[in-house]
């Protein structure tokens, strides 16, 4: 398991070293021989691939970089997801802090987690301030100025034409 993991960080490595090589080679490329806007689409490409290449996160513990899937940290073995999954992320308080006093299950009073109120990990909390804003956005894109403006964004020929017609009839009425 430890040689897998090893592996798995060279390959990561290997690739970072590529993308930048690639990264300078589009710096001469720019400067030499292609125009701004074939240079602009390469480098955006090579971003994009960056991304996607290294999803990386830092380990709690030991601050190293880690694989956002890694189920434990290669350096220090800290567990970075609940119960070795990768699909549940295991939420940790920073400092002396505890999660619950900004959980959002335990101002409402629905969270049944044992250690509560004092939970220095959770795989449950959910941030009290980030659901705030998430309702903030969604009350917005459910107000009526909202709901008009994406109906005008999404019909603009049948406003355009309606528009037209108006002015055709105003135009009518004018000159009669």
């Amino acid at each position: 398991m430890n040689e897998c993991l090893e592996l798995v960080d060279e390959c990561l490595g290997l690739v970072n070293e590529c993308l930048n090589f690639i990264n300078e080679s589009l710096k001469l490329v720019d400067e030499y021989f292609v125009p701004n806007v074939v240079s602009e689409w390469l480098e955006s490409r090579c971003l994009l691939m960056n991304a996607q290449a290294v999803d990386t996160a830092t380990c709690p513990r030991c601050h190293q970089p880690v694989n956002s899937q890694a189920v434990t940290c290669p350096h220090c073995r800290n567990e970075l997801k609940a119960y070795g999954h990768p699909g549940i992320p295991l939420h940790r308080a920073a400092g002396k802090e505890y999660l619950c006093d900004t959980c959002t299950y335990h101002a409402d009073d629905t969270c049944n987690f044992p250690q509560r109120p004092f939970a220095k990990e959770c795989i449950l909390y959910q941030n009290i301030e980030e659901s705030k804003q998430e309702l903030q956005q969604q009350r917005y894109a459910s107000s009526f100025g909202a709901t008009v403006r994406s109906w005008m964004r999404r019909n603009q020929a049948l406003v355009l034409l309606l528009v037209l017609l108006f002015v055709c009839l105003m135009i009518a009425l004018s000159t009669t």
